[in-house]
């Protein structure tokens, strides 16, 4: 589950190295996938992360407003800084709490 979790963050992060290059009109722009523009897209996946995890503790959901992030930069940031719990969360993910958690861990490893 570790090394799935350390995978998309890399991919992510690549992604945020990329998208860094377009001009934020094309990042705004709205599309036909994802949950509309490539910021909204880039929000949901953080957001969906984080609140799974948060999930799996039994902890509250804590809502991000998508206006406060309006460029990669923003969102890298807040990447980031939730990283650093879903992490501490996953590096402490024994066998026991895998199998405790039914299928909530399997829906969350492919966001």
């Amino acid at each position: 589950m570790k090394s799935l979790f350390q995978y998309n963050w890399q991919i992510r992060d690549e992604w945020f190295q990329r998208l860094e290059l377009l001009p934020i009109t094309e990042l705004l722009k709205e599309r036909n996938s994802g949950v509309g523009s490539i910021i909204k897209t880039m929000f949901h996946i953080i957001d969906v992360e984080y609140s799974w995890i948060r999930a799996l503790q039994n902890k509250a959901d804590l809502t991000f407003d998508i206006n406060d992030y309006k460029n990669i930069n923003s969102l890298k940031v807040l990447s980031d800084e939730l990283r650093i719990e879903v992490k501490e969360y996953i590096d402490n993910w024994s066998r026991i709490r895998q199998k405790s958690q039914g299928g909530r861990k399997h829906h969350v490893t492919p966001h």
